[in-house]
């Protein structure tokens, strides 16, 4: 314990700010330390809605953290391109997005598997041990890749 933290707080300190109190409000991660509700920690950063201010500079750094939190959602919102400006998302705005994303997933997912196959359909026409395991592996991507319902017997496809 010292003068400026009589109580014995857990000090964290990552802006360089004079630290002030806070009573921790719920389970918490502060500076790569985990408090538990109710302890006290003299904490030099703006608090969020977990850490309640014991003192006027505390409130201030609360006040703060709202007003630059705010303006950080607005921005998010603004920079959103499925978001419309009243500040929600559009849903058919957010599915068409998420659409678009899963055809572009899709359409790489399926230039690999052609790859695949295509890179393994030589060994497969051969004869031997690696021949039977590229016509499994052939089947296999074949079936993964959509482009036949059951295995195919010779490794090739129709």
């Amino acid at each position: 314990m010292s003068k400026d933290n009589p109580a014995g707080a857990k000090q964290i300190n990552p802006s360089g700010r004079d630290p002030v109190k806070y009573i921790v409000n719920e389970r918490s991660l502060i500076g790569h330390t985990i408090l538990e509700a109710g302890a006290e920690v003299m904490y030099d950063g703006l608090p969020s809605e977990n850490l309640t201010p014991t003192c006027d500079v505390g409130k201030a750094r609360a006040a703060e953290y709202a007003a630059t939190n705010a303006e950080r959602v607005k921005r998010m919102i603004a920079d959103t391109p499925a978001s419309p400006t009243a500040g929600a998302i559009d849903p058919q705005m957010f599915a068409a997005a998420v659409a678009k994303a899963v055809a572009e997933a899709n359409a790489e997912f399926m230039t690999r598997m052609e790859s695949a196959i295509a890179a393994l359909q030589p060994v497969a026409q051969g004869e031997g041990e690696a021949a039977e395991a590229a016509k499994a592996a052939v089947a296999d991507l074949a079936v993964a890749a959509g482009k036949t319902k059951a295995k195919p017997a010779t490794g090739t496809l129709a």
